[in-house]
């Protein structure tokens, strides 16, 4: 069963094929080729009425972007926004019908290296508003 989690890594995904499917729920694998996507569903609140729920949703995703540059990190953010912004949502993707993407704000992210890394890695880190019908 499609949920709104599965539907946005679907658009991400066939929107940045440069990206070869290296986008990950929560959390990358330690040893996951860069770049690379992780992308997470932060809270989700229904529309009310005086009836009870709405029909619509609000979804925020953050998408943080990883790469071994930040000229990298920074191109590859501008393609997964691109994606997500542009998406054709006209029809429903997995039973799911999307009204808007929204681009809420983008922040770079501290070089880190983690465990074993050999070069710090470069992040941009980008939220998303979705409303959906559910």
């Amino acid at each position: 069963m499609a949920n709104i989690a599965s539907t946005f890594f679907k658009i991400v995904d066939d929107g940045v094929a440069s990206l070869a499917s290296r986008i990950y729920p929560v959390s990358a694998p330690q040893a996951a080729t860069r770049p690379f996507v992780v992308y997470e569903l932060d809270n989700e609140q229904p529309h009310d009425d005086l009836s009870g729920h709405a029909g619509l949703t609000d979804a925020s995703f953050a998408v943080s972007v990883w790469d071994d540059t930040y000229s990298g990190a920074k191109a590859k953010a501008v393609l997964v926004r691109t994606a997500l912004v542009d998406a054709d949502i006209s029809a429903a993707i997995d039973g799911i019908t999307i009204h808007r993407i929204s681009h809420d704000n983008s922040s770079d992210q501290k070089a880190w290296s983690g465990d074993g890394a050999e070069f710090p890695l470069y992040g941009v880190e980008q939220d998303y508003t979705v409303v959906y019908e559910s």
